[in-house]
């Protein structure tokens, strides 16, 4: 299934992940987790 909303929802998605890997890597770094 080829849809439009599809795609969009998958670009949303990725943007989500995008802005919490971000978010999460250097608080992760600054206590030590990494």
């Amino acid at each position: 299934m080829k849809l439009s909303g599809t795609n969009a929802l998958v670009m949303i998605l990725g943007l989500v992940l995008v802005a919490v890997v971000v978010v999460v890597v250097p608080a992760a770094r600054r206590e030590g987790f990494c």
